[in-house]
């Protein structure tokens, strides 16, 4: 093996073993928004909105993006993402390293993966796959849930009373799942005894789920005839509902009392109050193809370390080699669009112990 090799295995194991126990330093809160059409990740600001960077994670050497639909955060300082096209759930680093691919349609017959949640020390996910039925194939449609590692990967819940499954939500007793056959919400009780229509409001193409801050859930439905945000409280009894300039596929509260959402080239505000709804992204040229959001506490690292470990050292090294050449964000230490030995120079100058 040569030096370049070994520096990049040593780096990849590294970089698993060392973010559990990062060292706590600066850190931001931010709400990530899933591009799936540029295959990439934004970020915004949890206040207002406002954009951070439309290039927070970018897509890989590996073109493992496809279809992303949301980078949920994973406990454990890092972050997992779910593509519906490549049919996989990906482990990435805080700074968008690829640590591992935890679940895929090959390996474990998952088709569709939309949902995800990490609830007590596990991660649930749905699989929606509208071409079957759950009685013709119990595991298309339906909550599964796998350990942190992606171990018994398998499905958890699958009945036809959930319809075609969508977003994923723990609540009090069980989970909340979208359902877009049947456009509505449902409840799945933790001992899988009870499955019933959460709420009897219809929700066209329900898509993403969030916690309001005053309790209850906000729901962004996708299509008409009932389209928009809909606010519902803790036991599903709607209690308003608003229209937007775009149908949302995700939606998260700002601590403004706005309401972010997102969908197709847009990425809006909508403030309950006055019902006046702000503009913050259109991204035409290139189109961008917004999806869900999500609220994630990101370490402020020196920019060469790589794997958020606190140090700049051999394993920063052998990732910056590992993504070598064109097209790789996060090793583009200088943002130039290249990993070269401009970067190489930002990361030796760095070298030792990040400030605190």
């Amino acid at each position: 093996m040569n030096l370049r090799a070994a520096l990049v295995t040593f780096a990849a194991a590294c970089a698993v073993a060392a973010l559990p126990a990062a060292p706590a330093r600066g850190a931001q809160d931010v709400l990530i928004v899933a591009d799936s059409l540029r295959d990439r990740f934004w970020t915004l600001s949890p206040v207002d909105g406002s954009v951070i960077s439309d290039s927070f994670i970018l897509n890989d050497a590996q073109s493992r993006f496809s279809q992303v639909y949301r980078a949920t955060p994973s406990g454990r300082n890092t972050l997992l993402m779910n593509d519906i096209d490549k049919d996989v759930i990906y482990e990435y680093s805080m700074t968008g390293i690829y640590l591992r691919t935890l679940a895929s349609g090959p390996v474990n017959g998952i088709v569709n993966p939309m949902g995800v949640c990490v609830h007590q020390g596990k991660i649930w996910f749905t699989c929606n796959d509208p071409s079957v039925t759950a009685q013709t194939a119990p595991g298309a449609n339906a909550i599964w849930s796998m350990n942190m590692d992606g171990s018994n990967c398998a499905p958890w819940f699958a009945s036809a009373t959930l319809g075609a499954v969508r977003d994923i939500l723990p609540v009090q007793g069980g989970f909340i799942v979208g359902d877009s056959l049947n456009d509505r919400i449902n409840f799945v009780s933790s001992d899988r005894t009870e499955v019933r229509a959460w709420s009897t409001q219809g929700v066209t193409l329900p898509q993403q789920m969030a916690n309001r801050p005053e309790g209850g859930v906000v729901a962004a439905a996708f299509s008409a005839p009932y389209f928009g945000l809909f606010y519902f409280d803790g036991q599903g009894s709607i209690e308003g509902a608003s229209q937007g300039v775009t149908s949302p596929r995700g939606v998260w509260p700002l601590d403004n009392g706005e309401y972010l959402y997102a969908g197709g080239a847009q990425i809006n505000a909508f403030d309950p109050v006055t019902a006046q709804t702000r503009n913050i992204v259109t991204q035409t040229a290139p189109t961008s193809g917004f999806r869900w959001i999500s609220r994630v506490t990101v370490p402020t690292p020196c920019p060469a370390d790589l794997n958020i470990d606190g140090m700049v050292d051999g394993a920063d090294m052998g990732l910056l080699l590992g993504a070598w050449g064109p097209g790789n964000g996060i090793a583009d230490i200088n943002r130039d669009g290249v990993v070269d030995g401009a970067d190489m120079g930002l990361l030796l100058g760095a070298w030792g112990t990040c400030p605190s």
